[in-house]
């Protein structure tokens, strides 16, 4: 579909690190930004890997708060890097899917 094309394009022009997280707290999609900061494609490695060991339980505490739907926002680096991310969460009442914007 034309329209899915062009929105994954712009999505990756985005300046944000914008993904997409499943029930458990796999990556199902993440666009070019935040690809790049993970290091390269990482579709359906848990998130929580994807962090510096020393941030996974503040990410933990947050995934829990979201899980009832409503927002988050937890403090974590990526796991190569230093430079703290602040990564807002969000998931829609019932919803099985839940966005990460950092």
């Amino acid at each position: 579909m034309q329209n899915s094309a062009s929105l994954l394009r712009l999505l990756d022009r985005a300046s944000e690190w914008l993904g997409l997280l499943g029930p458990a707290g796999e990556l199902r999609a993440a666009n070019a930004g935040l690809r790049g900061l993970l290091g390269g494609p990482a579709e359906g490695a848990e998130f929580v890997a994807l962090l510096h060991p020393a941030d996974r339980a503040a990410w933990a505490d947050a995934w829990t708060r979201l899980a009832a739907g409503g927002r988050a926002r937890v403090i974590a680096r990526p796991r190569a890097g230093d430079e703290p991310v602040a990564w807002d969460l969000s998931r829609e009442p019932g919803g099985d899917e839940a966005c990460v914007v950092g």
